[in-house]
């Protein structure tokens, strides 16, 4: 029994640490490449429901990150020209500390956000 106990605490902290690992919970912004002095980002909530900062024309509305926290799904609607039109954007999370995340697309799009306290 007592084997299993320290199994199960190893098992446990382990999952402990990568959950910390995943935590993107909180506003997260960037420079605006034309603006510096500018910000805009997203807000990622626990419930997975994302929200756009300062980006008026483009809402993110929700999220989806993948257990081994290398992936992170986006989805929203893009409001212009008088029409509004829904996307998904897929990104690889390249790098994610308690400060910066880097997120990447297939095309070659790459953005660092910092973590707003």
């Amino acid at each position: 029994m007592k084997k299993i106990l320290i199994v199960l605490s190893f098992i446990c902290v382990g999952a402990c640490e990568k959950q910390h690992q995943c935590n993107i919970i909180g506003k997260w912004t960037a420079p605006v490449p034309t603006m510096p002095e500018i910000y805009q980002g997203i807000e990622f909530m626990s419930n997975g429901r994302a929200s756009s900062i300062n980006m008026a024309t483009l809402q993110y509305n929700e999220y989806k990150i993948s257990p081994d926290c290398l992936t992170i799904t986006l989805a929203g609607h893009s409001i212009g020209n008088g029409q509004t039109i829904n996307f998904t954007e897929n990104y690889n999370i390249e790098y994610l500390s308690p400060e910066k995340i880097k997120l990447t697309r297939d095309d070659g799009y790459a953005i660092t956000y910092t973590r707003q306290k």
